[in-house]
């Protein structure tokens, strides 16, 4: 699970007119955008045919991506078939992702998950990767429930904060690079992102970068996280009680189950025991909640009574549900933390 670290940009017609011979040497890949909405012809990016046709003939790897302006899952299954349409006869090496922005989007977590997915099986059905670009405070409080959806998240700053697990990060809107006149979007993805051509691929072993289990660690005094998978591992930390970690691979050895992390990002790469570990519930994903208690809500670090108290929100605030564990509701707005189930109500 080695990877190596590759530089790219993302482009549209806003970027004007690129010299891609300038631009070949100094990036590793090109992500365009394709167009937006749904099939319509005004709709297709302007560029797009000289951006792909070049990228092809100099044998630069791209993708592409679609601007959505998607109110339902119904919608934005008709923007995937606008990008199948698109790129047809193309060759993507970078795969198909679905740009989720616009202020025009639906301001509920469950319904823009659902689109999500909607858009991303379509384009997998095709055969192509897939995956979901957005902003880091979307991915972090409206965009929570994409397990196992290939992530590229946007946040300009000099390292990427995100607790999940992402295939490509956008870490600055201001690049400059030969070849491009304007200002433009520099990234940063895996090896991954190429592994398969831009497809996914039935034969041989099973892509474990494709699964993603969240679980939470329920061991009270925390959980050791080892550089590989025995109990004779050195260990490189700790979790506490109620971290919620992200899994992409599960095996067996010296009679316990080990997981491999992928999240938090600091420990991404190595082992837990995942016996000491709980899988979390998700029905409750992306769901709005109101705090019903008058006197407020204490926000506690751990699903326990006795965990530290982050804050205590008000009567009546506006929180949002990622899952639930043992009575306690694991939110990550206004803040992230356990609060008891009981006190909370769907609104």
């Amino acid at each position: 699970m080695n990877t190596k670290t590759l530089r790219g940009i993302d482009i549209s017609e806003h970027n004007g007119h690129i010299d891609f011979e300038k631009l070949k040497e100094h990036v590793d890949f090109v992500i365009m955008r394709c167009g937006y909405g749904r099939n319509f012809e005004d709709q297709k990016d302007k560029t797009f045919e000289y951006n792909s046709s070049e990228c092809e003939r100099l044998h630069i790897p791209y993708g592409v991506y679609l601007y959505s302006y998607a109110q339902n899952a119904e919608m934005a299954k008709e923007e995937a078939e606008h990008a199948l349409a698109l790129v047809k006869g193309k060759k993507i090496d970078c795969g198909i992702w679905f740009d989720m922005e616009d202020e025009v989007l639906p301001n509920e977590g469950r319904k823009l998950s659902t689109m999500a997915r909607s858009f991303v099986e379509r384009i997998e059905d095709a055969g192509y990767l897939a995956g979901v670009y957005s902003s880091l405070s979307w991915f972090e409080y409206k965009l929570t429930g994409l397990y196992g959806i290939n992530k590229w998240v946007a946040q300009w700053n000099d390292c990427l904060e995100y607790d999940g697990d992402s295939l490509i990060w956008q870490y600055s809107s201001a690049g400059r690079v030969p070849g491009v006149d304007t200002r433009v979007d520099m990234n940063i993805a895996e090896s991954t992102l190429f592994e398969s051509g831009g497809k996914f691929s039935t034969e041989g072993e099973e892509d474990v970068e494709s699964i993603e289990i969240l679980m939470t660690v329920i061991a009270e005094d925390g959980l050791n996280i080892r550089r590989s998978c025995s109990v004779d591992s050195e260990i490189k930390g700790a979790v506490r009680f109620g971290t919620v970690l992200h899994i992409s691979e599960i095996i067996e050895n010296e009679g316990l189950n080990w997981g491999y992390i992928t999240a938090p990002k600091r420990f991404s790469g190595m082992w837990a025991c995942v016996d000491y570990c709980a899988e979390v519930n998700h029905e409750c994903d992306g769901v709005s909640y109101i705090v019903t208690p008058y006197i407020g809500l204490n926000v506690r670090t751990a699903p326990t009574v006795e965990a530290e108290i982050i804050t205590a929100l008000p009567n009546r605030t506006e929180v949002m549900a990622q899952f639930t564990y043992n009575g306690w509701m694991r939110i990550v707005s206004p803040v992230k933390g356990w609060a008891k189930c009981e006190y909370l109500e769907e609104k």
